[in-house]
């Protein structure tokens, strides 16, 4: 299937040079609704940067990065493409400083589809 793309450029940024958050939409259910609690569903990804990866919680992934409980994803598709509200708040097991990682975005425009 193909995957949903959501690069968040800041505008006038050279996208070569930055790291920039990217979220990912595999499963296309998923567009078109709001408040998708993002602990418990699959169908996502979203990439801090080009090290940091968030998905699901996954019981057999214990050790991976997933959402923290009330992180939450809206997304529907808009005239001029689509409108992205996300919260996501990650527990890495991997932080030493045990801080969540937290992203508040808003977005609206192109999606790239690949």
């Amino acid at each position: 299937g193909q995957t949903y793309i959501f690069k968040f450029i800041p505008q006038g940024t050279d996208e070569q040079w930055n790291k920039i958050p990217i979220l990912r939409i595999s499963d296309h259910s998923l567009i078109g609704k709001t408040d998708i609690d993002l602990r418990n569903t699959a169908g996502w990804s979203f990439d801090f940067d080009r090290f940091q990866a968030i998905t699901c919680y996954d019981p057999k992934n214990e050790g991976k990065p997933a959402a923290a409980e009330g992180s939450k994803l809206s997304i529907y598709e808009t005239e001029e493409g689509y409108y992205v509200d996300l919260e996501l708040e990650s527990l890495d097991p991997y932080n030493l400083a045990g801080k969540p990682t937290t992203i508040d975005l808003h977005f609206e425009g192109p999606v790239t589809i690949i």
